[in-house]
């Protein structure tokens, strides 16, 4: 036979069978029960709850409006093949580098070393040159932009690229800015796509 009693506290009331061990059973007071009692979330409820976090994170940052800003890209259309070997106008890397000389000095000027910022900040100038050089009409050329950031502390670093490509039509162009706490190179190259 086995007997039990109920027992009640302030919070809620426990049933404790013959052997001593109690288990805790409905609450009394008009309060919610304890955070132990309630359900667990599911998982699905966790990762759909995290998604929309990071989507309400990245809909903020994109609505902050600050001097970081960089203008959006319009949406260029894929054109046809022409079968020409070579481009009507080449690639310049004469104007190219004056564009990232001026780019680099107005977006780094003043700027100190934070390696929280720095990655996005190589992202932002990258977005910004490749949107100027493609701005230039460099008719049929890819555009890519490579931008590193590094800390000034009496070291040396070397950057190094390769890539395949014809030399009559596909050309660089590279700039470094250097101040007091950072350098920064940003190489842009102009490949021919036909």
């Amino acid at each position: 036979m086995q007997r039990k009693s109920i027992c009640e506290s302030s919070d809620a009331a426990f049933v404790t069978n013959h052997t001593g061990n109690r288990k805790a059973s409905i609450a009394t007071s008009g309060r919610t029960p304890s955070i132990s009692s309630q359900p667990r979330p599911s998982l699905a409820g966790i990762l759909a709850s995290k998604r929309l976090a990071k989507q309400l994170s990245i809909r903020a940052f994109r609505k902050r409006s600050s001097v970081w800003d960089v203008p959006k890209v319009r949406n260029v259309p894929i054109k046809e093949p022409t079968y020409r070997m070579s481009p009507d106008r080449k690639f310049q890397p004469e104007k190219v580098e004056r564009c990232i000389q001026e780019i680099l000095e107005s977006r780094l000027k003043g700027y100190d070393y934070d390696p929280k910022l720095t990655a996005n900040m190589c992202r932002i100038i990258g977005d910004e040159i490749k949107y100027q050089v493609k701005s230039m009409n460099f008719d049929r050329y890819k555009i890519v932009c490579c931008v590193s950031i590094g800390q000034r502390k009496d070291q040396g670093a070397q950057v190094a690229s390769r890539c395949a490509w014809d030399e009559k039509v596909d050309n660089f162009a590279s700039f470094t800015y250097k101040n007091d706490t950072i350098f920064c190179t940003a190489l842009v190259f102009g490949v021919y796509a036909e």
